[in-house]
């Protein structure tokens, strides 16, 4: 593809007319030709009405709601159009209409090794204790025991063999993903799971004449649960309960932070408390929030998509501060974040590739509001503009 016709494809998808396949090939194509001295309406000759659209698409993603002395995202415009277009194309804000050059003068830094971000990674424990490093071990067969345990590229796959006899409820296997990783598992009983970084899943290596499948988790997954009437799947982490039959839904229940969030795409599900009798079920696009050892669930209408985003290579922040975008940026890049005198309230939105480098986030950030950042190796402080030095 040379320049004309990525153009082209591009105007023809500010127009809501591209495929999914001429979509992909905007993504393929977007890092050859996003780096470029000249602007490319000069260049190119991108119309008013185009432009136009872009500007009326950014206003509806940052006009958001200010109250208090919480501020909303500086409205940089003419930054912010060429970033809604990276938020359309590849989840990222990059400058399209006036792109930015690559400077990194707001990001002191001990040396110009980029941090990459996160990937395919996990450990695997085993029922008598033996660990596999699923990242070091070759495709194939890894393991035999009630199911025989296969890897291939980034996912590990329990297959249920026939069972006469009695499943030992004790047969616990537990895989962990940690900071800088991510993994895809496939339980016994054909229940898909995506595993985001710094969680950890425990589930019996088969579910054989259970009463129910029941798994623990600490941390975020995504499931896709394969459905059994007569077997309810259960997932218990800290401050929730989720009991389904068959549905996609997506958990978050990080042990360090203090909310539980079940989010549900398709199907249904029920929430519990574990701290008292209070449940509630779910419906499609629908969140149930706990607060962790207080209980006092609430119910609210999301976009799922934006809660999955992560599954599917983004970042998807939607009116948050600094302090609740730090986590998930800690977790992906495995870095140790600290704050340095911030009193930013900035609130922030946008979609980012989770296939940046730090970085490229962190400049992306600091066009968007009132902070800067500071790489020391993996120590990452955050500070307001005017503590920059």
């Amino acid at each position: 593809m040379n320049r004309e016709d990525f153009i082209a494809l591009y105007k023809k998808y500010t127009k809501g007319l591209c495929s999914a396949e001429e979509k992909q090939r905007l993504r393929e194509y977007w890092q050859e030709f996003r780096l470029d001295d000249k602007p490319w309406d000069e260049k190119f000759g991108i119309e008013n009405d185009i432009k136009e659209s872009i500007f009326e698409r950014i206003k509806e993603t940052t006009a958001l709601s200010s109250s208090g002395n919480t501020r909303t995202v500086k409205k940089l415009w003419y930054y912010a159009a060429a970033a809604i277009v990276g938020v359309l194309l590849i989840g990222s804000y990059i400058h399209l209409l006036k792109p930015m050059k690559q400077s990194t003068r707001h990001i002191a830094k001990a040396s110009e090794s980029p941090i990459v971000p996160g990937k395919n990674k996990a450990t695997l424990t085993l029922a008598d204790g033996s660990t596999i490093q699923l990242d070091d071990t070759q495709n194939g067969t890894i393991a035999n025991e009630e199911a025989l345990i296969t890897k291939d590229e980034g996912r590990v796959v329990y297959k249920a063999k026939d069972q006469k006899t009695k499943q030992d409820a004790n047969i616990i296997n537990t895989l962990h993903v940690p900071k800088g990783g991510e993994y895809q598992l496939e339980l016994a009983d054909g229940t898909k799971v995506w595993l985001n970084a710094g969680s950890t899943l425990s589930f019996p290596s088969s579910f054989a004449n259970l009463k129910e499948r029941v798994i623990t988790l600490a941390g975020e997954a995504y499931f896709e649960v394969a459905k059994r009437t007569q077997q309810p799947f259960v997932v218990r982490s800290e401050g929730s309960t989720v009991q389904v039959l068959g549905t996609s839904f997506n958990i978050k229940a990080y042990p360090e932070e203090s909310l539980v969030q079940t989010t549900l795409l398709s199907g249904s599900v029920v929430v519990k408390e574990p701290t008292s009798a209070n449940t509630k079920q779910l419906y499609p696009n629908q969140q149930a929030v706990v607060q962790k050892n207080r209980g006092n669930m609430q119910v609210r209408t999301v976009n799922p998509a934006d809660i999955i985003s992560w599954k599917n290579g983004y970042f998807i922040f939607d009116n948050q501060s600094i302090q609740q975008i730090m986590p998930v940026i800690e977790r992906w890049y495995d870095v140790e974040v600290s704050y340095q005198q911030t009193d930013n309230t900035d609130r922030y939105g946008g979609t980012f590739s989770r296939n940046a480098n730090l970085q490229d986030i962190l400049r992306d950030l600091t066009t968007l509001g009132n902070i800067r950042f500071k790489l020391q190796g993996r120590k990452l402080i955050v500070m307001d503009n005017n503590e920059y030095k």
